[in-house]
C-alpha cells in the first residue's frame, strides 16, 4: 500500500495527456497514448514501491543566486521561478 496515497502511475499518464494536448494532439490522441502508457508501466512496475528521484536544484539555485545579486528583486525572481519570497530568501542567503 502507497503511504503517500497518490497513485503516481495515474499522475503520469495525466501528465502525458496535458503534454500531449500542449503539444497540439487531439484529445482522443493523447488519451490513448496516456492509457497505453499507463497499461506499461503497471505491467512494468505495478504494486511495487519505488523512488523518485527530485532533480537537482543547484544549477537553479546558482542562477537565482547571481540575478539576485546583480539586482533582481526576490518579489521577480520568487514569480519567475515559481517559489515563494521566502524560498528565494533561503537560496540567496
Amino acid at each position: 500500500m502507497r503511504s503517500s496515497g497518490i497513485d503516481l502511475i495515474a499522475a503520469q499518464r495525466s501528465a502525458i495527456i496535458d503534454s500531449a494536448k500542449e503539444e497540439g494532439l487531439c484529445a482522443s490522441i493523447a488519451s490513448r497514448l496516456a492509457e497505453r502508457a499507463e497499461r506499461k508501466l503497471r505491467s512494468v512496475v505495478g504494486g511495487r514501491t519505488h523512488y523518485i528521484k527530485i532533480p537537482d536544484k543547484s544549477e537553479r539555485n546558482s542562477e537565482i543566486k547571481t540575478r539576485f545579486f546583480r539586482g533582481s528583486s526576490l518579489v521577480s525572481l520568487a514569480v519567475e521561478y515559481g517559489l515563494t519570497e521566502n524560498r528565494i530568501r533561503q537560496i540567496v542567503s
